[in-house]
């Protein structure tokens, strides 16, 4: 496709802009890679080249393996490029874009101003990119040295939502971190990732990625790795910055084989969710009515209390459903981390806060749309010390959000007290 028309004329050398707003020029350097682009230019960017998002949130997180709904819909990715952008990255985008359209399930296609989400392409200080689909317009850098068809593809494919290669959670098993020669303050680019926030697919270790470390990055002393690989051979050629290699391409097919159908907000057809059980934020417990016309929080539906005030909302940056006291906010209230579309759908145990985070077992979440009620119960309790309470029980109003109902002989009450069901003399509040 024609991504731009008018190119700028060639650079016979690359030059590139460092913080003073100095000139460094490829001749001096050599050819460089994008984490030495960007650590030579000190943008001190996460992991290299993950760029922060223009609320200025850090992306570490984000992970279109663990959250699908960072990734991009119907495998289309829309791209603009700034004019200042130089012809040799151009040429080289449209040969990365090829390539990427032939090995893998993504496509590409030219924003214009019908398309809400895409990638604007700029001339930056370096080379870096967004993880993921991060809504709207997201900026993907690439400066004059970053014509490297692997370099482009690389930054591509963190703006697809893939993270770097070592941080996958089994890494340890594969490759050795030389902290001793990592400056402190650059670790936090050799964070792992935690086995719930990266999916494998059962894939071997790609030593080969395009998305891999070198072995020497964020070395102290150059002469020396900070990657050391467990199988000899692999040494050398780790971040071997050529193409995508088929553990990339698998990788994203992988990706990008789930249906869109799995992050469709229609198919969360629960509009009131009732939490029971709560103990250290019992405030909380009740029923919250979707907000469909109230804008969406983390690609999903938020739920408002229908009468304290209270949130149910989903926090893409913690992969976690929330209750809290601001929509989308980080208050610490009650969370389960999973990441279903729907809060109907929610698997893990919901925890609550009390100077910790703790998972009592007591907590209870359900769809409470349309439920229907008995207009009569028998009970039979046959090894009650009380054996008056057994009988009929007749549909007599609503408590709590649930029927309530009285025995035959108008004695006693069964009802929900906000926790618990109960039979008593009366029906409480």
């Amino acid at each position: 496709m024609k991504l731009l028309s008018g190119l700028l004329a060639t650079q016979a050398c690359a030059q590139y802009v460092d913080e003073n707003n100095e000139t460094l020029n490829e001749a001096e350097y050599g050819v460089l890679d994008e984490f030495q682009i960007n650590e030579l230019l000190g943008l001190g960017l996460f992991e290299g080249d993950i760029i922060t998002d223009e609320e200025g949130t850090l992306q570490k997180d984000r992970n279109a393996q663990m959250d699908l709904s960072y990734r991009w819909p119907d495998r289309l990715i829309s791209i603009g490029v700034e004019p200042q952008v130089s012809m040799n990255v151009v040429g080289s985008l449209h040969q990365a874009i090829r390539e990427m359209e032939a090995k893998s399930l993504v496509s590409f296609r030219a924003a214009d101003e019908t398309i809400e989400d895409w990638i604007r392409i700029y001339l930056g200080g370096g080379c870096s990119s967004s993880v993921g689909r991060i809504g709207g317009r997201q900026s993907l850098s690439l400066a004059n040295g970053c014509d490297a068809m692997a370099t482009i593809m690389h930054e591509f494919t963190h703006a697809l939502g893939i993270k770097h290669a070592q941080s996958r959670p089994d890494r340890d098993d594969y490759v050795e971190i030389m902290w001793d020669n990592i400056d402190p303050s650059k670790y936090n680019n050799f964070e792992k990732a935690s086995a719930d926030q990266w999916t494998t697919f059962n894939s071997p270790y790609p030593y080969m990625s395009v998305m891999h470390y070198s072995s020497g990055g964020f070395a102290i002393d150059k002469s020396k790795p900070t990657i050391v690989t467990k199988d000899e051979f692999y040494q050398n050629l780790i971040g071997q910055g050529a193409s995508y290699t088929k553990a990339d391409n698998d990788l994203l097919n992988n990706l990008y084989s789930y249906s869109d159908a799995d992050t469709d907000l229609a198919s969360c057809t629960c509009s009131k969710i009732e939490f029971s059980g709560l103990t250290y934020q019992n405030a909380r417990n009740g029923v919250y009515v979707k907000d469909a016309n109230g804008g969406i929080v983390g690609d999903r539906f938020g739920y408002a209390h229908e009468t304290n005030g209270n949130w149910l909302y989903y926090r893409r940056s913690s992969y976690s459903w929330w209750i809290g006291g601001t929509k989308g906010g980080s208050s610490r209230g009650v969370q389960a981390p999973d990441v279903a579309f729907c809060p109907e759908n929610v698997e893990k145990d919901w925890q609550e806060y009390s100077g910790e985070w703790m998972t009592t077992g007591s907590v209870v979440s359900r769809c409470v749309d349309n439920v229907k009620c008995c207009s009569s119960i028998n009970l039979m309790h046959r090894h009650s010390r009380y054996p008056e309470i057994n009988g009929e029980y007749i549909a007599a109003g609503d408590l709590h959000h649930r029927t309530y109902y009285i025995h035959s002989s108008e004695d006693y009450a069964l009802f929900f007290n906000g926790e618990s069901w109960e039979i008593s003399l009366t029906a409480r509040a």
